[in-house]
């Protein structure tokens, strides 16, 4: 599937291994540092996952620019949904309307899926990022902790 030129001069296509070290840069300029290695393990494996989608924007250059990840999911307690699972914009291309672009991808990928609705978890610290969806027509609707908890291998 090829991308489409958009109105920001962004080309938006599906992500592609081509994309490893464009996605690992943008990621650290969110504050979530990943080298490209751990980067191309990881989209190998969601790239061969149809429940999952990764698109980029990429620039003239066709080097991305943004990307956005999503993945649809059940749950015993809300409807079928997609989650994204992160959406990065290059600090540089931010309120071009390239974020716009990828959400409304997004979202007809999980409409075309038979998802029910899109949820979206956005960091306290990112009040510029909670504007931007609420904008959009995200409502929020709770304020949770995260927990997080390393397993060694002998969990696994």
């Amino acid at each position: 599937m090829s991308g489409v030129l958009d109105s920001s001069g962004a080309n938006i296509r599906p992500a592609t291994t081509e994309d490893v070290e464009a996605i690992a840069i943008l990621s650290h300029q969110l504050g979530y540092p990943v080298s490209t290695i751990i980067v191309e393990q990881r989209l190998h494996q969601i790239l061969s996952d149809s429940s999952h989608i990764i698109y980029v924007a990429t620039g003239l250059d066709n080097r991305a620019i943004a990307w956005i990840h999503a993945y649809a999911r059940h749950s015993l307690l809300i409807d079928f949904h997609a989650e994204i699972g992160g959406l990065v914009v290059a600090e540089s291309d931010r309120r071009t309307g390239i974020g716009r672009q990828l959400l409304d991808r997004v979202e007809s990928w999980a409409k075309a899926r038979g998802c029910q609705s899109l949820l979206v978890r956005s960091n306290i610290v990112r009040p510029a990022a909670h504007r931007f969806y609420q904008k959009y027509g995200f409502s929020q609707v709770k304020t949770s902790f995260v927990f997080h908890k390393v397993l060694s291998c002998s969990d696994r």
